[in-house]
């Protein structure tokens, strides 16, 4: 038996997937133009790791409230490790939701849902947090927030392209 330290080494030295694919686009110091055409969603993968031969979904989501599923079994055929998304479907399903409030802070990520191709289940990457602007209304400060039950019943079911899921 391995002694503890030895253990925790060795689990270190693992890589994770996490070190093999990593987001490169946006700009984690710009925040996220909701009112623009296009947003550049990109990300690198290390040679040799088996999530380059996979297909992937793409989700934008907020810490809490909800999320919305951008691209379903995204194939990059071409190599790019990129996805360009318009964010009116976003910004619709947000006004059609009571015109929902987005926080002004870090609380928006992508994430990445490498699969098979006839599969579901896959490994997730999730990126850092950004901020948004281009959206009306922005909440300021500590105002309220949507309950997790509101947010459930104005943002589940299906939207434009996407899936908003809560």
């Amino acid at each position: 038996m391995l002694p503890s330290s030895t253990f925790l080494l060795l689990a270190a030295l693992i890589p994770s997937i996490s070190a093999q694919v990593r987001f490169t686009k946006p700009d984690i110091d710009k925040k996220l133009n909701l009112s623009s055409e296009s947003i550049t969603i990109a990300w690198a993968v290390d040679n040799g790791v088996a999530e380059a031969q996979q297909v992937v979904d793409i989700w934008w989501q907020n810490d809490q409230t909800f999320g919305y599923q951008l691209v379903a079994n995204y194939s990059n055929a071409a190599g790019t490790n990129s996805y360009a998304w318009n964010p009116q479907d976003v910004v619709d399903a947000l006004h059609k939701s009571n015109n929902l409030a987005l926080p002004s802070g870090k609380n928006f990520q992508f994430e990445l849902r490498f699969h098979g191709r006839n599969d579901s289940r896959g490994s997730r990457i999730r990126s850092e947090s950004y901020a948004v602007e281009g959206y009306s209304p922005m909440q300021t400060g500590a105002g309220p927030r949507v309950r997790a039950d509101i947010g459930a019943a104005l943002f589940a079911g299906v939207v434009g392209l996407g899936m908003l899921v809560i």
